[in-house]
């Protein structure tokens, strides 16, 4: 009984060693080579082995099938599954929007990048703020978090009745 308590005991300590969060500023600082940065230059190492199709924060290593951390693949390289693709994402970028950001997959076992149109787009239309979500100096309204919208043809020159100077100043005038 005795003997089996050491053995668990120190099956334990290994499984937790391996285990261990090490904090890195670069991949140089980490025995796995991947520093999944949770800030500019301030993150934890990534574990090994790893989970098949996990990612990266920055997206720029993923698992592969052999639980090892693998650079993401780029637009134009081959590919067997979506995960091995690198995706662009707004980490550490304030202004990025992620409607500019593309859809990413693989596809006949290549890295595609293509942007995908909104419902709005995909009619010839804009997305825009519903006109009674601006007060009167045009600030859109704090109320909520997710401001509803509309499609509308905004940028055709008239000022249709979903549009107003707030939420399309190109078809309506101040």
């Amino acid at each position: 009984m005795k003997a089996f308590l050491v053995l668990l005991l120190i099956i334990t300590a290994c499984a937790q060693a391996n285990n261990v969060r090490t904090d890195c500023r670069s991949d140089a600082d980490c025995q796995s080579g991947v520093c999944n940065l949770m800030k500019a230059d301030n993150g934890v190492c990534a574990a090994e082995p790893c989970i098949p199709g996990e990612r990266t924060t920055t997206n720029h290593f993923f698992c592969n099938i052999e639980k090892e951390w693998q650079q993401s693949k780029l637009p134009g390289d081959s590919c067997t599954y979506d995960y091995e693709c690198f995706r662009q994402s707004c980490f550490m970028n304030a202004s990025c929007e992620l409607a500019d950001i593309p859809a990413v997959k693989c596809t006949d076992n290549v890295c595609v990048s293509e942007f995908q149109l909104n419902e709005c787009e995909q009619q010839g239309m804009k997305k825009i703020l519903q006109k009674d979500q601006f007060n009167a100096d045009c600030f859109e309204s704090l109320a909520q978090r997710v401001l509803p919208t509309v499609c509308a043809p905004c940028g055709n020159g008239i000022c249709d009745d979903v549009e107003s100077r707030c939420n399309c100043p190109e078809d309506c005038k101040w």
